[in-house]
C-alpha cells in the first residue's frame, strides 16, 4: 500500500563510461557566458530608459506599480529639461508626485468602495450623524460646494442609474435604467432630486479642522432604507475639475511648472508661464464635430470645455448614443435628469484668478438650463467677467468671446 503511487515511477538509466570532449564543453561555457552578458546589458539599458528622459515635451505616465488609480482620464505633458535641472531628474520629480495624486484622488472621491485607511465619499455615505475627520483635499471640496450653493453631490442615488446607462452595450440594455424611458425610475430619480436640493433632508456639516458631520432627515433615511441606497454622495461630472486642480497645485508645489494636466473629459489646467498654446474650437454640424476656430494663448491659463455631446472617443465613458441618435450625458442637472440639446461652452481664467472648479460652479446653471448655444444665457456669461472668468461659444457659426 505504501508503494501504491510510485511503483510505475521511471527507473535511472544504467551510467556508462564515455569520453569527455573538453573542448565542446569549453565553447559551451564561452556562448552561455556571452548570452549572459548581452541578457545582463539589455536589462540594465532597460532599466536606463525607465529612469532616464529626453529633453522636450513628454508624456508623464502614472508609475506601473501603483494602485487603482485615476491615471487614463488624465494627461500630464512636461517640458524636460528646460530649467536648468536635467530631464532624468525632473522626471524622477514629476512621477511620484503625479503617482500619489492619481491614486489618491481615485480613493478619495470614490463613491461606491470603501477604500482602506481613507474616509473617502462612500464611508461618509455609510455613516451619517457620525463627526468625522476628513482629507483636507476633501474638506476643500465640500467648502467649495458650500460657497456656490451647489448641491449636486447629493445626487448620488440618481447617477448610479447614469452610470449603467453609460456602461450599457446595448440600446435594450441602456432604456432598462434610462429615466426618460422609464415612468419608475422616473419618479425615483425626481424623489432623490427632490432630497438632494434639500438642506433639511441632507446636508453636510462642516465643523473646521477637517471634520464633517453627514446629516440625513428620518424621511430621507426611510427612503434610503427602501429603496436599499448606500450611495449618497457622488460628484459626479464636477469630480474631475476638482482633481485636476489639486493635481496641479502639488505641482506647483513642488516647483513644477512647465507642463500642463488636463482630463479626457474637459478640464485643463496650463502651468506655464511662458509657452504658446492653440485652443481650438469646436462645433456640432449635424452629426458631425467640426473644428470652426483656434484661440492662441500664452501662459498660466485654467480652462473648461462642457459639451454636452459624444466627441471623442474618451467621452464614451460618460454618455450613451441610441441608435436613433439620441443622446444620454453624464451632465446631470439638479432635477436628476439628464440635460439635453447640444450645448457647447469654453471657460477660461488666469491660474490665479479662478480655478477649474471655480469656472464649472460659476456657469453650472448657465450650461445646464441651456438647451443650445444660441439659447445660453449670454448676460449671465458677460457676469463672469466680474471674476476673470471669460467664456467662448459658437452661436449660428459665428464664434462669441467675452473676452479680449
Amino acid at each position: 500500500m505504501g508503494n501504491r503511487y510510485i511503483k510505475n515511477r521511471p527507473k535511472p538509466e544504467k551510467i556508462e563510461n564515455v569520453t569527455v570532449d573538453h573542448d565542446h564543453i569549453l565553447r559551451r561555457a564561452i556562448l552561455t557566458l556571452i548570452f549572459v552578458a548581452i541578457a545582463i546589458a539589455s536589462f540594465s539599458y532597460a532599466i536606463w530608459l525607465l529612469n532616464n528622459a529626453d529633453s522636450g515635451w513628454t508624456v508623464i505616465k502614472v508609475d506601473s506599480s501603483s494602485d487603482v488609480n485615476l491615471g487614463d482620464e488624465f494627461t500630464l505633458e512636461y517640458n524636460l529639461g528646460q530649467s536648468g535641472v536635467s530631464s532624468t531628474a525632473e522626471k524622477k520629480v514629476l512621477t511620484p508626485i503625479y503617482s500619489t495624486a492619481m491614486v489618491n484622488y481615485y480613493r478619495l472621491f470614490n463613491a461606491n468602495n470603501i477604500c482602506k485607511d481613507v474616509n473617502n465619499l462612500y464611508y461618509i455615505s455609510c455613516n451619517p450623524e457620525t463627526e468625522i475627520e476628513v482629507d483636507e483635499d476633501l474638506y476643500y471640496v465640500f467648502d467649495k460646494l458650500k460657497e456656490y450653493d451647489n448641491r449636486a453631490i447629493y445626487l448620488g442615488p440618481a447617477l448610479t442609474y447614469y452610470t449603467a446607462i453609460f456602461n450599457s452595450s446595448s440600446d435594450s440594455e441602456a432604456s432598462v435604467y434610462d429615466p426618460s424611458k422609464d415612468p419608475e425610475i422616473f419618479a425615483y430619480v425626481s424623489k432623490v432630486a427632490e432630497y438632494a436640493v434639500d438642506p433639511d433632508s441632507i446636508d453636510i456639516e462642516l465643523l473646521g479642522d477637517n471634520k464633517i458631520i453627514l446629516h440625513i432627515s428620518d424621511e430621507y433615511k426611510a427612503f434610503c432604507e427602501e429603496n436599499e441606497v448606500t450611495e449618497l454622495l457622488n460628484l459626479g461630472w464636477l469630480r474631475n475639475a476638482f482633481v485636476v486642480d489639486l493635481t496641479a497645485s502639488k505641482l506647483k508645489e513642488a516647483g513644477m511648472t512647465n507642463g500642463y494636466l488636463s482630463s479626457n473629459d474637459g478640464y485643463t489646467v496650463n502651468l506655464s508661464s511662458d509657452t504658446d498654446f492653440t485652443l481650438s474650437i469646436y462645433d456640432v454640424d449635424g452629426d458631425k464635430i467640426v473644428p470652426v476656430s483656434e484661440y492662441p494663448y500664452k501662459g498660466h491659463r485654467n480652462i473648461v470645455w462642457l459639451k454636452n455631446f459624444l466627441a471623442t472617443k474618451e467621452d464614451i465613458g460618460n454618455f450613451y448614443m441610441y441608435q436613433d441618435g439620441t443622446e444620454v450625458s453624464y451632465y446631470i442637472g439638479s432635477d436628476g435628469t439628464s440635460a439635453t440639446g447640444t450645448t457647447s461652452l469654453y471657460l477660461y481664467s488666469d491660474v490665479d484668478d479662478s480655478t477649474c472648479a471655480d469656472m464649472v460652479l460659476s456657469a453650472y446653471d448657465i450650461f445646464l438650463n441651456a438647451e443650445s448655444d444660441e439659447t445660453l444665457d449670454t448676460n449671465a456669461l458677460e457676469s463672469l467677467t466680474d471674476n476673470n472668468i471669460y467664456s467662448i461659444w459658437v452661436e449660428n457659426g459665428t464664434v462669441m468671446n467675452t473676452g479680449n
